[in-house]
């Protein structure tokens, strides 16, 4: 195998994040693509999905956290103002 995807091939694995979309890498791989041998593109193929899917899983947590993180936040606002006798539409305060 390439000297080259060998080092990719590990890379992925210790830093994934480097993988991710519009990584300074993809662009290589692409450029180079028709050069490796199948086993190499199917090999850097499976790297990336492996990147791709971290990426995706990280996403979908970051989404779970800030939409908790929301929740907390109106549930904080809607206490505060039950408490003090206000209520509230769109933001106004009567």
């Amino acid at each position: 195998m390439n000297a080259g995807v060998e080092i990719l091939l590990s890379r992925m694995e210790s830093h994934p994040e480097e993988f991710f979309r519009d990584s300074r890498w993809l662009n290589i791989i692409r450029d180079f693509t028709k050069d490796f041998e199948e086993n190499e593109v199917k090999a850097l193929d499976e790297g990336l999905r492996k990147c791709r899917l971290q990426e995706f899983n990280g996403l979908v947590m970051q989404r779970i956290v800030n939409e908790q993180a929301e929740d907390i936040a109106s549930l904080r606002y809607m206490k505060q103002v039950t408490a003090t006798g206000w209520t509230t539409i769109n933001g106004d305060s009567k």
